[in-house]
């Protein structure tokens, strides 16, 4: 979190899902399922902004919009 407020992020941000709040780690869509709950929102009408290959199956897994950033990791077809 001291990074997001460090950025001036975290005052915008209407919810927060960080691993401590979930039991399955990605490749699960536990997070994201549980992100679009607490905003009361169809995860269907949320994005996921993601640039690790795990992060990219739970965002699709979820039934989320899914915009990759490349990073440094190759992204599997």
């Amino acid at each position: 979190m001291e990074n997001l407020t460090a950025a001036g992020i975290l005052p915008k941000l209407n919810a927060l899902m960080c691993g401590d709040d979930i039991e399955k780690s990605k490749p699960d869509p536990q997070i994201f399922l549980r992100g679009a709950q607490k905003l009361s929102t169809p995860i269907e009408c949320c994005a996921v902004v993601e640039d690790a290959p795990a992060g990219i199956e739970a965002g699709l897994r979820a039934g989320a919009k899914v915009f990759i950033v490349p990073g440094l990791l190759e992204i599997p077809e």
